[in-house]
């Protein structure tokens, strides 16, 4: 069986890694290096990724797979601690009840604020919570200006403008997270994950081929689908379309008539980050840091020094519709440089080593409920397409390299079991 995967990041090697060794797989990628959103560069000597990923002690589906791939023992586990500033005061968010140190809410609203977030993280299964936007359910528990003065910043902060649509589906996974517990990242940075599965691709006579965009996919019933490039047409029995939904329906405009459900229209959020090298860190330890300023979107600090002994600190910012220019990026760095003086006063713009600033479209869809309502079950895809971005794996509605190892294991066992259903017949 022939396997055609577009996208080389990692839900496109992941699936190919779980592929390789029973059918013939060949990944496309138009950058010119794999690893889309989790890919990195080279630094003095150390691997630095675009964006800050980690591996959770309750990502149980990539861990499995690092420890297939022999690389468990090389994780670095940290116990991150998390901030919230505002109106210059700093407020640590480690547990629920550190909620009560909260300023603004009277100690019955933070009683009920901690004993909700509590309960919601111990819940196992919340699918009632289908087309329940956020906002809506933090008030049924809460007062509205809980809402307000906690949940709403934060939202803000990811999701901009479409902050009202979020489903209460999103709120939960994130309270499932448990990030104030333990945090993993590999020695020698995610790319050691990457060559990793590449290397096992390719000795499994998988072919990756790097800067060649698809710019072309076709269904036909006699030979299955074609795949086009400005290099050549290939055909193939299977294809997993690893790259956003709207840039599959550019590829095939007629895609949704192998998809057996309704995929509404897709809102997606633009990312970029801002990576500084620092002459030393800002605290001792791995930190987020919340800040929360008047007339401005509250901006999170990843301070990773805990990790690697360099102090190197991320600053993401999420948008939706446009893209960054030149300017941002400079007007972005100063805000950036007021704010790290207020998580330590004894900052100055010399501590700033070396700056770097990357972005990306199209990262990943709102998590409104519009978009989680309308996943697919792995039934759902037809005629051998697949597409993660739009397969439910419940109960991880967020996208996080866990979802994404498991998603790709759904996809690679349901491909082999119609490759043996058409070999015995």
């Amino acid at each position: 069986m022939k396997v055609a995967v577009i996208g080389a990041g990692i839900s496109g090697l992941l699936t190919a890694f779980h592929l390789c060794r029973h059918c013939e797989i060949i990944v496309f990628e138009e950058a010119e290096r794999v690893g889309g959103l989790s890919a990195g560069f080279n630094y003095q000597g150390y691997f630095l990724e675009k964006y800050n990923h980690f591996f959770s002690a309750e990502d149980k589906h990539i861990l499995n797979t690092l420890e297939e791939l022999g690389l468990y023992d090389k994780l670095y586990w940290a116990r991150p601690k998390q901030v919230f500033f505002s109106k210059g005061r700093q407020i640590s968010l480690n547990s629920p009840w550190d909620l009560l140190k909260l300023d603004g809410l009277t100690l019955a609203d933070k009683f009920r604020l901690a004993s909700f977030m509590r309960s919601a993280a111990l819940e196992r299964r919340m699918d009632f919570l289908v087309n329940t936007d956020a906002a809506g359910w933090i008030k049924q528990k809460c007062p509205d200006k809980v809402y307000e003065r906690y949940f709403r910043p934060l939202f803000e902060f990811k999701f901009g403008s479409s902050f009202a649509d979020i489903s209460a589906l999103y709120l939960w996974a994130r309270f499932k997270e448990k990030k104030n517990k333990k945090i993993g990242y590999l020695k020698g940075g995610v790319g050691v994950l990457h060559e990793c599965l590449v290397r096992h691709i390719q000795e499994n006579n998988g072919g990756i081929f790097l800067k060649e965009p698809i710019n072309r996919l076709t269904y036909n019933p006699t030979s299955g689908w074609q795949l086009r490039s400005l290099k050549q047409a290939m055909d193939f029995d299977a294809v997993v379309c690893c790259v956003p939904f709207k840039k599959v329906e550019f590829l095939c405009a007629d895609v949704r008539k192998f998809l057996d459900g309704s995929v509404p229209q897709i809102k997606y959020l633009n990312v970029s980050s801002t990576l500084l090298h620092l002459e030393k860190p800002l605290k001792k330890g791995y930190w987020f840091f919340i800040v929360d300023e008047k007339d401005s979107a509250p901006l999170v600090i990843i301070d990773t020094s805990a990790l690697n002994g360099q102090p190197f600190v991320y600053v993401p910012e999420y948008t939706r519709g446009n893209s960054f220019s030149e300017k941002d990026e400079n007007i972005r760095l100063d805000r950036i440089k007021s704010v790290l003086k207020n998580v330590n006063p004894d900052f100055n713009n010399n501590w700033i080593r070396k700056s770097f600033f990357f972005s990306d479209q199209d990262v990943e869809p709102v998590a409104d409920n519009a978009f989680l309502s309308g996943l697919l079950n792995i039934d759902d895809f037809s005629q051998g397409i697949f597409i993660p971005e739009l397969l439910s794996a419940k109960p991880y509605y967020l996208k996080t390299l866990n979802s994404c190892a498991l998603k790709a294991k759904i996809i690679a066992k349901r491909i082999l079991e119609k490759n043996a259903g058409s070999s015995t017949s």
